[in-house]
């Protein structure tokens, strides 16, 4: 008698884990669709935007001055916590391109063969 009281809370038990570990992948699932559906739509709303932003430089924890593309103009905004501030409008030839990582296509093979023979 007290054995199969036993054996039925331990497959309940054991039921209940993998309830749990099913509501976990589940949840896990649901955040992962939702955060790329939202980055796949803010990705196609700053495409279709006049704004982009060419540089940021941070001058103090809650201080930025940023290089702001606007339509055919780039201004020079400084931003604080509670203030955005327009500073100056300066001519795209006068800025320094910096080469933009994320637009290009790495490939992770190339990257991994590269740290393989640099450890050899």
């Amino acid at each position: 008698m007290l054995m199969e009281v036993f054996h039925t809370d331990a497959l309940d038990g054991i039921a209940q884990l993998l309830t749990l570990i099913l509501i976990l992948i589940f949840v896990v699932l649901l955040a992962y669709f939702t955060v790329r559906f939202t980055g796949k739509f803010q990705e196609n709303m700053l495409k279709n935007s006049n704004f982009k932003v060419v540089d940021t430089y941070r001058v103090s924890n809650s201080q930025y001055l940023q290089i702001v593309r606007v339509a055919n103009k780039c201004v020079v905004i400084g931003i604080s916590k509670d203030n955005i501030t327009f500073i100056t409008e300066v001519d795209e030839e006068q800025l320094k391109q910096r080469q933009n990582e994320s637009t290009q296509n790495i490939n992770f093979s190339e990257i991994f063969t590269k740290l393989k023979e640099k450890k050899k």
